[in-house]
């Protein structure tokens, strides 16, 4: 999947394929219980992408999406994940709405 996302990103770059590789380094975050370590990289790179792509649309499907993994694994993770959730989360609310 990562080899994937990464060619298409390199051949045919676009909000999709770039976001998705964020998505799987979140994804192998919380597969590892890595999530409070991993996630102030995921944000930044979050933020950096939305600098280059503002549609509030596409942001509100990461939002959507990351809901469905991230408030799961927070009702089960420990403080410091589920802190961690929560940023995330929240930092993802506010692209999917900032114009």
């Amino acid at each position: 999947m990562r080899e994937s996302l990464e060619r298409a990103a390199t051949e045919r770059p676009d909000f999709w394929s770039v976001v998705g590789q964020i998505e799987l380094r979140l994804l192998t975050a919380l597969a590892a219980q890595q999530l409070a370590a991993a996630a102030p990289g995921l944000i930044e790179a979050f933020r950096n992408l939305k600098a280059r792509v503002p549609a509030p649309g596409m942001w509100d499907s990461v939002h959507a999406e990351a809901r469905f993994t991230l408030e799961p694994y927070a009702g089960v993770a420990g403080a410091a994940e589920k802190k961690a959730a929560a940023a995330v989360l929240g930092v993802l609310q506010a692209l999917a709405t900032a114009t």
